[in-house]
């Protein structure tokens, strides 16, 4: 068989993966800050839909595609959770 006998096998790129991740440090906040950002309302969520917003203009997603950010609250230091 020849070379340009031989079958020409379609071409296909990988899918974009769909799970992307994406990290945000806002530190320690105030009560009241965390209770907006429960509300969705304040500064911490005008800063998460910033971040997003950022991320989606560098990595080319579309702006339809719906992201679900996951806000994680921890508690760090004084106190001793197992009594």
């Amino acid at each position: 068989m020849t070379k340009s006998a031989q079958p020409q096998l379609p071409v296909t790129t990988a899918p974009r993966p769909t799970d992307f991740g994406l990290f945000i440090e806002l530190g320690g906040q105030e009560r009241e800050e965390i209770t907006r950002l429960k509300r969705g309302t304040g500064a911490l969520t005008r800063q998460i839909q910033a971040a997003i917003d950022r991320w989606r203009e560098e990595l080319g997603i579309d702006t339809g595609t719906e992201v679900v950010p996951v806000v994680l609250l921890y508690r760090h230091g004084e106190r001793d959770l197992i009594a």
